[in-house]
């Protein structure tokens, strides 16, 4: 595997929160790493390959080129990724990578952790290096602002065809090395509860997706405040059962968790848009009620008691603030409606503050926010949202 050969990549990974990265070997040849998420990864996996767009715009009466990659999850709208193309190296290393006959790609997680690898090649070369000698990548400079995902992706579906001529499949013919269903990381320990210890586990394919993605959670928040104490499915004393998926607790602030993920699957891939915002707002409505309780729980009890591997735990809340997190798999724009009425039930009943976010969003956050701005924005986001009654998500420049 590439990050045994060099560990030092996880640091390199590390500055990226998503997107392409080339390396070059000691034969000059490129590679290329991906950092993505595990569905674009299984879809990948599954299609035996992705597309990359080059996307005609303009800025200031100057006409560019914009980079997306394409992952098909289904038949209706992939999974894509806007990537920076602008002129510089990394632009053209790329243009250099794709150009060459074949080349490794690299998948990893926005753990950093390397899921997939294959040997890859685009089927349409020729025509791909007639065009890399007339792509424009545009001076960073230009843009006041980074392009947003949106506005590259409406250039997609305006260009004629779906911009099919700028469009290319990279295929792959074959693994780098044989596919490794689960992983356990033996480097990395975390403590369900203060006091327990346990090793990351993971895998790409997931049935049931539960305690990976409980898990991958509590990694996000410990990278926003990690000198928070963390209690991953905390079981209270008084009747044995969870109270939350996630808690987190710093000086100031604790944080209630409720996730709800679904499967990473080939078929949960294949299944349809409306039937996907269907399910998250059947998970929505089950992890609001969760909250709703835990949040009733905690105000009748301000010193929380949980069943520990090795000595009851206590969370004296005291004059901390208190916060509600559901991360949901995947959020809709069409159904924001639905996701402010449910933070505003959970207000309404309880008194108490809480947002919803998609996965995806909580990775932004870990890459946007620290100790001291992750907590404000949280707050700032919900008073927006009661003043303006609509549900807004977090937007960073």
């Amino acid at each position: 595997m590439l990050s045994l050969k060099h560990p030092e990549l996880n640091q390199i990974l590390s500055s990226l929160p998503v997107g392409l990265l080339t390396a070059r070997t000691d034969e000059n040849k490129l590679i290329l790493i991906l950092k993505l998420s595990k569905e674009m990864i299984l879809a990948a996996k599954i299609t035996r390959g992705f597309r990359i767009s080059f996307v005609p715009y303009s800025v200031n009466e100057k006409n560019h080129h914009a980079l997306l990659v394409l992952f098909p999850d289904n038949f209706e709208e992939p999974l894509s990724l806007v990537h920076s193309f602008y002129e510089n190296l990394k632009s053209r290393e790329l243009l250099e990578l794709f150009s060459q006959d074949t080349f490794q790609s690299y998948f990893f997680d926005e753990h950093n952790r390397e899921l997939l690898a294959c040997n890859s090649f685009l089927p349409n070369l020729e025509q791909f290096r007639n065009l890399a000698t007339e792509l424009n990548p545009g001076q960073e400079s230009d843009h006041p602002t980074s392009m947003t995902f949106e506005e590259v992706n409406e250039w997609y579906s305006d260009a004629p065809d779906n911009n099919a001529s700028n469009t290319f499949e990279v295929t792959f013919s074959s693994d780098v090395y044989p596919a490794i269903t689960h992983f356990i990381d033996s480097t990395q320990a975390f403590s369900p509860m203060p006091g327990d210890l346990s090793f990351v586990h993971y895998s790409l394919e997931r049935t049931e997706p539960g305690d990976q993605q409980e898990l991958d959670i509590l990694l996000l928040l410990k990278k926003i405040i990690p000198d928070a104490d963390f209690y991953l499915n905390p079981v209270r004393t008084d009747t044995k059962k969870e109270f939350v998926d996630v808690l987190a607790a710093n000086d100031s602030h604790v944080l209630f968790v409720q996730a709800k993920d679904s499967p990473n699957t080939e078929s949960l891939l294949r299944t349809s848009i409306p039937r996907k915002a269907s399910k998250t707002l059947a998970h929505l409505k089950k992890a609001v009620e969760q909250m709703k309780g835990a949040f009733n729980h905690h105000k009748k009890n301000p010193v929380l008691k949980f069943s520990g591997e090795q000595k009851e735990c206590v969370v004296d809340v005291g004059e901390r603030e208190v916060l509600g997190l559901i991360v949901v798999k995947e959020l809709f724009a069409e159904d924001a409606e639905k996701y402010w009425k449910a933070i505003e039930s959970i207000f309404a009943i309880t008194g108490m503050r809480c947002l919803i976010v998609d996965y995806t969003e909580l990775h932004l956050y870990s890459n946007e926010t620290n100790a001291d701005s992750f907590f404000p924005t949280l707050e700032f986001l919900h008073t927006n949202m009661m003043e303006k009654k609509q549900f807004i998500r977090a937007r960073f420049n």
